[in-house]
């Protein structure tokens, strides 16, 4: 049982140290925390850091059968969908500088 624990935990701490992104059964994790995300370049990798994330979560290769490859297809519009609504505000906040800082003026509000 503790090694069970132990070697669940050392999983998780390499897949939060080494991979882009981590997953578990109902969360995606993508991490961008490496990234600029004030850079066109920064932002449009963690666009694809998700597309790719999203595509693994739901279950990698399209399958062959419709219904299933529908249903792969919805799970990736629905978790791209949540982590760019997420990344749009990380975007903002690093591109305004007074984002995160408390501005005081001697002469007046």
């Amino acid at each position: 049982m503790i090694r069970y624990s132990f070697t669940a935990a050392l999983a998780a701490l390499s897949l939060a140290s080494g991979a882009a992104f981590a997953q578990t059964a109902d969360q995606m994790v993508v991490k961008v925390g490496d990234l600029n995300l004030a850079t066109s370049l920064g932002a449009a990798i963690a666009h694809r850091r998700i597309d790719n994330a999203a595509s693994k979560f739901c279950g990698g290769d399209l399958s062959r059968d419709l219904g299933q490859r529908l249903e792969q297809q919805k799970c990736v519009a629905h978790m791209s969908g949540q982590a760019d609504s997420q990344l749009k505000v990380l975007v903002a906040s690093a591109r305004n500088p007074q984002n995160g800082a408390i501005v005081a003026s001697r002469f007046g509000r």
